[in-house]
């Protein structure tokens, strides 16, 4: 479930956000934005397609803000969550993994596989639709866990 979230002052609208609804309304957290990296073999399309918060965004920050770490299920819904979104320092790190990436698509691919044998319950009769999520989902396993490794390199 998606909710909109409006910052106002005064009558005015300062910023908008959309809101999902998590786990059976155990988390709530401004929609990540979209990151493509890697591109097929024609050069054509993105090959991996993920999510991901700026740690120096409004969005990160509001996302910090309505988490209550006080909430044993929230707190398991975000953790969760963060398994298969990626959390960058900023623009310029998120360039850099990226760049990153362009080099180390064929391991990007082994993780996935391995990410691959993890148990998913996507709810949903939908079986091409359930297997793109599964594939979503196995990616954003796959890029944390190159972005661990980014990180030990080049920090």
């Amino acid at each position: 479930m998606y909710k909109n979230l409006k910052i106002m002052c005064s009558g005015t609208v300062l910023k908008e956000l959309q809101l999902v609804v998590l786990d059976s309304g155990r988390y709530e957290t401004p929609v990540p934005r979209w990151g493509f990296v890697g591109y097929d073999e024609w050069k054509v399309n993105h090959k991996f397609t993920y999510k991901y918060f700026l740690k120096d965004s409004i969005d990160y920050k509001l996302q910090q803000f309505l988490f209550d770490t006080e909430d044993e299920e929230e707190v398991y819904a975000k953790r969760r969550f963060d398994e298969v979104i990626l959390y960058f320092e900023n623009e310029e790190e998120k360039s850099a993994f990226e760049l990153y990436i362009e080099n180390k698509q064929d391991l990007i691919e082994s993780y996935i596989v391995e990410a691959d044998k993890r148990y998913y319950e996507i709810d949903t009769s939908n079986k091409k639709y359930a297997k793109e999520c599964k594939r979503r989902l196995s990616t954003g396993l796959a890029l944390n866990k190159a972005l661990q490794e980014f990180r030990t390199l080049y920090k």
